[in-house]
């Protein structure tokens, strides 16, 4: 499964009109340029994953699933509120979404 340590939301901010994110390869001789959507970067496979298939109930991308996503998934319509309405017109709820996004960043 693929985790995402830069959150698609994100990343298309900085998509063109195409939808798709400039990216660059630096692990190679030469530096290689794409265009890729924000779903096929910014990600590791398995970055989250638990060691086993199932550990005490836990499925192996129960972090991903049930903790990022969640994280992501509040945070991502408050960042669009933060860029229409600004920061100090936000709710508690919706500041509170906020903060535990960008201590997830931490994580990531």
């Amino acid at each position: 499964m693929k985790h995402h340590y830069l959150p698609q939301f994100l990343q298309r901010a900085w998509a063109g009109a195409n939808g798709k994110v400039t990216t660059f390869r630096l692990d190679l001789p030469q530096v290689q340029r794409s265009e890729l959507a924000p779903e096929y970067t910014g990600y590791e496979d398995d970055l989250w994953s638990l060691t086993e298939d199932k550990i005490l109930g836990m499925k192996k991308d129960a972090v991903e699933k049930h903790v990022f996503a969640r994280i992501d998934s509040d945070a991502a319509p408050v960042h669009q509120l933060l860029l229409s309405r600004g920061l100090t017109r936000l709710t508690p709820i919706e500041r509170w979404g906020w903060v535990r996004f960008l201590m997830s960043l931490k994580l990531r």
